[in-house]
């Protein structure tokens, strides 16, 4: 009897212990949430316009990013005499560009974009689930929350401020080997929504760093516009 009591103990501990990690690991995600806007102002967004320099082996490149709901988008990739190096637009049903060798690439992140239809300004954490929560760790001094996501093999981790709840970091790891890691920086209010003004990224490949100088919201775009050039 004693033994069927301790057990009883042991089984509601687990129960509560898990329950609280799971309510404690979303509202990670809510209170990330709401800080960079809060969902009722991030819907209201129907089209958004972000200029932005990405700085990569010495070279830097004005961004000029476009987005209508429900979804479509225009980047346009200018060097700094304003001439377009290159161009990606997608009208809601075909994705055109003046580098379809790019676009035929498997790992082409603008395929992946489309098939989860992601919102441009929002991070990846959105769109993943089955989250689980690690021990808390410090980012340059700063005491984070840890979430981790799964997917096709790779644990992605995400760094969470304790006290102004921004994420700060993200990290991709495969085969135990960091493949991936992007930082936050310099979060700024552009109109209803708080966005990092710099974002640097280390691949295995390259270094690059992106600085948005500007977001503007809910300009009208003609049909035409998502269609070509």
């Amino acid at each position: 009897m004693r033994r069927l009591i301790k057990l009883l103990i042991l089984s509601l501990f687990f129960f509560h212990t898990y329950s609280a990690i799971c309510q404690g690991t979303y509202d990670i995600i809510e209170d990330y949430l709401r800080v960079i806007g809060g969902k009722e102002n991030i819907d209201s967004i129907k089209s958004y316009h972000q200029s932005l320099v990405l700085s990569s082996n010495g070279q830097e490149f004005l961004i000029e990013k476009y987005f209508e709901r429900p979804f479509k988008f225009k980047d346009i990739i200018l060097n700094h005499e304003r001439d377009t190096l290159a161009y990606y637009s997608f009208d809601g049903q075909s994705l055109k560009s003046n580098r379809q060798d790019f676009l035929k690439l498997s790992s082409s992140p603008y395929l992946k974009i489309i098939k989860e239809k992601r919102f441009g300004l929002l991070n990846r954490i959105f769109y993943f689930s089955n989250f689980t929560s690690l021990k808390d760790q410090e980012v340059d001094g700063i005491s984070c929350n840890v979430l981790k996501s799964e997917s096709d093999g790779v644990d992605f981790l995400f760094y969470f401020d304790k006290e102004t709840k921004f994420l700060l970091k993200e990290e991709d790891w495969y085969e135990g080997k960091l493949i991936n890691f992007h930082e936050y920086l310099d979060y700024k209010k552009f109109g209803n929504m708080v966005y990092p003004t710099e974002i640097r990224s280390t691949t295995v490949q390259s270094k690059l760093t992106e600085r948005t100088l500007r977001i503007e919201f809910n300009k009208n775009y003609e049909d035409s516009f998502f269609r070509g050039k």
